[in-house]
């Protein structure tokens, strides 16, 4: 068993990385203060917020001296913030949490007993969709399974970390890093991209030799993008850009499973990005636009083909 097994409770860092999050942080960080196993900090990094977010971590600074505000001169996005959180952490594991969204109370209880039983590099659990509006928490996105935990290889996360799967988005699950892990290999957030950079992370500790360990109990509460309070830059084309030249690494390449895997993502992405152009094109009622695509790009036929079948199995008029 890993020296930092909970015979000493391990010390835990809460990484936030904020910009413009004013509105909703306080959440958050409340969240990961009033954890039943008590957090040895919340780091919150400001990502040059111009909004009161150093404002309000300064005023709960005050109430709670774990919490520790490290302010960036310039705004850098998700990748510079979270590095400059993962340079300054002291706690043996590091969580991510983003912003706009909370834990339940027990959350690294439970993701620290599987560690310590596992021997994990990085632990991720399930989570639910929280709706700001309504207060309320839906089902667990993964199916729940009674006991333990499951080692997962880089095959299974390429399969599903990518939309339209039976299953969330595994690519949604939020780590908890081993720092000595991430430290003795030299990891860090790639800077290529302020959109998919927690899989390419995920993806190079794999290749890496990172123990990868997945609970379905449901301890982290994600507010959806509807939400109107995410601050990511969305950029699908740059996503699927990143995991073709995954396939093009020479760790990857020779692995035709692995490749498979990634040609798999990479469709899924491109047919989200088709997805979400014909959803904005009939909100503006560009039509022309619509008709283009479906004369000039067999990928919005293919897309547009699958709905109208959908729609007729869900109504049992197709065979």
């Amino acid at each position: 068993m890993n020296s930092d097994s909970l015979q000493a409770p391990p010390k835990v860092t809460v990484l936030i990385a904020a910009y413009n999050a004013e509105g909703f942080l306080r959440r958050a960080v409340l969240s990961a203060l009033t954890q039943t196993l008590p957090v040895l900090e919340v780091l919150i990094v400001d990502d040059a917020s111009i909004d009161g977010t150093a404002g309000v971590v300064k005023e709960l600074a005050g109430a709670d001296d774990r919490i520790r505000l490290v302010s960036l001169s310039r705004n850098g996005g998700p990748s510079v913030a979270r590095n400059a959180g993962l340079d300054r952490a002291r706690g043996q594991w590091i969580v991510v949490l983003d912003a706009d969204d909370a834990m339940l109370p027990d959350r690294l209880e439970r993701m620290l007993k599987v560690a310590a039983a596992s021997e994990a590099d990085i632990v991720v659990d399930n989570l639910r969709y929280y709706v700001p509006a309504s207060n309320t928490a839906g089902p667990p996105v993964l199916e729940e399974r009674d006991g333990g935990f499951e080692v997962v290889a880089l095959e299974e996360f390429l399969s599903k970390a990518r939309p339209f799967n039976r299953e969330t988005d595994w690519g949604l699950l939020h780590p908890m890093f081993r720092r000595a892990f991430l430290d003795s290999k030299g990891l860090r957030y790639p800077l290529r991209s302020r959109h998919g950079e927690d899989f390419l992370l995920l993806v190079e500790s794999f290749l890496q030799g990172a123990r990868y360990v997945l609970s379905r109990h449901a301890g982290y509460l994600y507010t959806g993008r509807e939400s109107g309070l995410s601050r990511t830059t969305v950029d699908y084309p740059l996503m699927w850009e990143h995991t073709e030249a995954l396939m093009r690494d020479p760790r990857i390449a020779g692995n035709a499973l692995l490749v498979e895997r990634l040609r798999d993502r990479a469709a899924a992405l491109k047919r989200l990005v088709t997805e979400k152009q014909l959803a904005a094109y009939w909100r503006e009622r560009d039509y022309k636009a619509i008709a283009q695509r479906l004369l000039f790009d067999p990928g919005t036929r293919a897309v547009v083909r699958e709905k109208i079948n959908r729609r007729l199995r869900n109504a049992g008029l197709s065979g």
